[in-house]
């Protein structure tokens, strides 16, 4: 729980109840390691005085939490880090998130930015970046040099979608059974999130929105 002062009056922040999601043998896979739904949707709750309560089904992020809390508290917003990984590093104040003040004034505005996460399989060199919006999950393995930190999406190990058209999301394990990547009547859909996960996965706060993703 974090707590803020917002205009003089304390706003109880029940941020991130993380389940770390010690799941066992979901699709091959133990605990949180994985890019599936499971290990990367957690509940998400913020509460600031003044403002109307509401829920939104906008895609957000953990990262997306500190600049939220710094302009509701202060009404600040912070700048974007630079771009530059050793600039960004030496940078004092800067967020790589969005803030959500905008969804928290009006839980009804159009929010079409993905969600990103990352995991890789270090015994095989490959780093997996998977991108949700508010109908699919996509992801992209690629080889990924870890002495530089650097993907190489020329060269691509595999792909997955899928669909998540059922609202709200299920919160059992019944669901990323179905791999849709090569579903023709959805080739348009993958080619799309492909390049948007290729522009956009290293910094994807500094994409702009992706209204044809939703």
């Amino acid at each position: 729980c974090v707590c803020v002062c917002v205009k003089g009056k304390f706003c109880s922040v029940p941020s991130r109840f993380r389940f770390l999601s010690f799941f066992l043998f979901f699709a091959f896979f133990f605990f949180a390691q994985t890019n599936f739904e499971h290990a990367t949707r957690i509940p998400f709750m913020i509460s600031v005085p003044g403002l109307t309560p509401g829920k939104t089904a906008g895609p957000v992020e953990a990262v997306d939490l500190f600049p939220t809390l710094v302009e509701a508290a202060a009404e600040v917003k912070l700048p974007p880090c630079p771009a530059d990984t050793q600039k960004s590093r030496t940078t004092s104040i800067c967020t790589e998130g969005r803030s959500l003040v905008p969804l928290l004034k009006n839980p009804q505005t159009l929010w079409q930015y993905p969600a990103f996460s990352q995991y890789e399989r270090s015994n095989e060199a490959v780093m997996g970046y998977t991108m949700r919006s508010n109908e699919y999950r996509y992801t992209m393995w690629v080889k990924f040099d870890s002495t530089k930190a650097k993907p190489d999406f020329s060269s691509v190990v595999a792909e997955e979608l899928y669909s998540h058209a059922e609202h709200p999301v299920p919160i059992d394990f019944n669901m990323e059974h179905t791999n849709v990547v090569g579903a023709t009547h959805l080739k348009p859909v993958v080619e799309k999130m492909r390049a948007h996960v290729i522009k956009c996965a290293s910094r994807p706060d500094l994409c702009g929105p992706a209204p044809d993703l939703f």
